[in-house]
């Protein structure tokens, strides 16, 4: 992971320059990354593995594939992000393109660079799992086998393990990233000094080369093992009535009518309903091609596919959504809330994306609603800090104006406080979404029908042309997602600006 994270970063890093020097170049760009960002991993693992075949290499080449984004993306931000008169100063005196890159831009995109590779790190660390599905090493392995193995303590583990060295990593690159150079300098110092420290005792010692420190000593040993699964046993036996009930509510009033409606309605139909909603959120040009979109959906053959899929995430959407506003206006109301709910949150995001299955397994089995119940876990986290930091931002003099109107509490919220902070809520819908969308391979695993099933069968039988369609198609449904939240969010700002100015 390390390897493929410094690879992913340099390449990432070459990838946003590129990006932020020529706008027909950030246009490619910005088309090649929202295909690696939407794509589903397991697609271009295919190739990846017909090439190569299973192992680290193949491990390396999908991990710098899936983590080059965020590098690229906030290396062209941060270059973009210079003003105009800094580069027109430094044009002034006589500066070359590179040594305006070098010595002006680059120096000055710092820290969106460094935010990048801190992203970049993260996702090198997410893809572990998938990794070890393909050979790989690592803590990958005893996650990927214990769960194939329903041995969900062991799992739970080798999850932990992952988890904290996220967290070490995020923590030491934001850390650095934050630092002044001066004092990054110093630190750099005293960590060559205390390495030196640490080494010299050991290489002067025989005895503590050949020792073996991995394994802990027994009286600090701990395992989750049997407590896990003697928990899952109780669950089963004394609540499983309980979850029978919340599996065939969820079906019966959730999944079966919007899966039979759209199955009901004629392809063409659907095909000019979304062509003229495209129509009202992004113009006459937009609408055209999200129909096209939804017709290029129908030739590859995969349009009941997708609808299992829109109707599986399209509930667990809803259901994130209509959770995570009210936990987020919670946090927004008390900073003790926000600092309990905030490690949470944290723990949910760099949970291994696999191991956010074992619960929604040991809860409802498997099937199409524990898909649905892992999704709404998995995407939450963005809709729940959005809310919250959109009511934090709102202005404080708006605010005051309207108490000192004697709106009750619930009409600050209803009336001020969630209208002008919706263009913030709806990014972070438009962010749960895609956190869905990657969620439905992974659902796949556990019987939820969809795009997610035809990729994994694809992967199964080594057929590229079902993978590629399959993935194409969730390419489609990403895109055209996306590009009508951010529609919406263009509309929604407009509007608070029209409002403001009224």
């Amino acid at each position: 992971m390390g390897l493929s994270a410094l690879v992913a970063t340099v390449i990432g890093v070459a990838v946003g320059v590129a990006s932020a020097r020529g706008t027909k170049t950030r246009a490619v760009v910005s088309v090649v990354l929202d295909g690696m960002q939407a794509i589903p991993v397991l697609v271009y693992l295919l190739p990846v593995l017909l090439v190569f075949g299973p192992g680290n290499t193949s491990a390396l080449l999908v991990t710098v594939i899936y983590a080059v984004p965020p590098a690229a993306r906030l290396t062209d931000l941060g270059i973009r992000s210079i003003g105009a008169n800094t580069i027109e100063s430094a044009q002034s005196l006589g500066m070359t393109s590179w040594q305006l890159l070098f010595k002006v831009q680059l120096p000055l995109a710092r820290p969106s660079i460094l935010a990048g590779a801190n992203q970049t790190i993260m996702a090198a660390m997410a893809m572990a799992v998938i990794a070890a599905m393909i050979g790989a090493s690592g803590l990958g392995q005893p996650v990927w086998r214990s769960l194939n193995q329903l041995q969900f303590g062991t799992a739970l583990e080798g999850g932990i393990a992952l988890i904290l060295l996220a967290i070490l990593l995020d923590r030491s690159s934001a850390s650095v990233g934050n630092a002044q150079q001066g004092e990054l300098r110093k630190r750099s110092i005293h960590a060559a000094c205390a390495l030196v420290v640490v080494c010299v005792p050991v290489l002067a010692m025989p005895s503590l080369q050949a020792a073996d420190f991995s394994p802990a000593p027994d009286f600090m040993r701990m395992s989750l093992r049997g407590t896990v699964d003697s928990a899952v046993g109780w669950l089963n036996v004394n609540l499983g009535g309980a979850f029978d009930i919340l599996v065939d509510t969820i079906q019966s009033f959730g999944l079966d009518p919007i899966v039979s409606t759209l199955t009901w309605l004629p392809w063409p139909v659907v095909v000019v309903l979304l062509g003229l909603i495209g129509c009202v959120l992004l113009g006459v040009r937009g609408g055209i091609l999200i129909a096209a979109g939804a017709v290029f959906i129908g030739l590859l053959g995969m349009w009941h596919a997708a609808i299992a899929t829109i109707s599986i995430l399209g509930v667990s959407v809803v259901c994130a959504v209509a959770i995570g506003v009210p936990i987020g206006i919670a946090m927004s109301a008390s900073d003790r809330v926000a600092a309990t709910l905030r490690p949470v949150l944290d723990t949910m995001q760099t949970l291994p994306i696999y191991l956010v299955v074992i619960p929604a397994v040991i809860v409802v089995g498997s099937g199409s609603v524990a898909g649905v119940l892992a999704t709404i876990l998995y995407c939450m986290p963005p809709v729940i800090r959005l809310t919250n930091v959109a009511i934090r931002e709102v202005d404080p003099g708006v605010s005051e104006a309207a108490e000192s109107l004697g709106v009750s509490r619930w009409q600050m919220l209803s009336k001020v406080d969630l209208p002008l902070g919706s263009p913030t809520i709806l990014v972070g819908v438009n962010q749960t979404i895609m956190l869905a969308m990657a969620m439905a391979v992974v659902s796949a695993f556990v019987g939820t029908p969809g795009l997610g099933s035809e990729i994994l069968v694809s992967v199964a039988r080594v057929d590229l042309a079902t993978g590629i369609e399959a993935g194409l198609s969730m390419l489609v449904l990403a895109l055209v997602a996306d590009r009508m939240l951010r529609a919406s969010i263009s509309r929604s700002r407009i509007e608070k600006s029209l409002e403001s100015i009224s």
